[in-house]
């Protein structure tokens, strides 16, 4: 019940900005995930993803990743990124643990000086990770 009240409140929320303009839509984007589906399993054969995203202004970005059951995995928190286009490499781990085998949603949100604030959505998907610990 909570949540369907929460999600009202959100969607109530964005309509706002919308109209009212604020929304920046724009201040993180071109984001693209390449390739979709990795197997971080270190046999040289898409084990990595590179990540690519533009910030038209300077901003403290956000990235992280969401599960199937809804958990959240920071690849990147609150970091200061310059206007610009930006490529990170993504192999799976996130503080030194390998996530599970899966299909995450890959969100991405900035916040600028002025407190404007925009995202995007990419997904990804892991499969055949490698499953001994490091």
């Amino acid at each position: 019940m909570a949540l369907g009240r929460t999600l009202r409140l959100l969607i109530a929320l964005l309509g706002l900005l919308l109209l009212s303009g604020c929304a920046s839509s724009n201040l993180i984007g071109d984001v693209s995930v390449r390739p979709q589906v990795i197997s971080p399993n270190a046999d040289g054969d898409t084990d990595v993803a590179e990540i690519h995203y533009a910030v038209t202004r300077q901003a403290n970005v956000t990235i992280y990743l969401v599960d199937s059951d809804g958990g959240r995995h920071d690849l990147r928190v609150n970091e200061r990124r310059s206007k610009g286009e930006r490529t990170i490499y993504f192999g799976g781990v996130i503080n030194g643990t390998l996530l599970p085998d899966g299909d995450y949603r890959m969100i991405f949100e900035a916040i600028d000086t002025r407190g404007k604030t925009g995202s995007a959505e990419a997904s990804i998907t892991l499969q055949g990770g490698d499953t001994t610990p490091l």
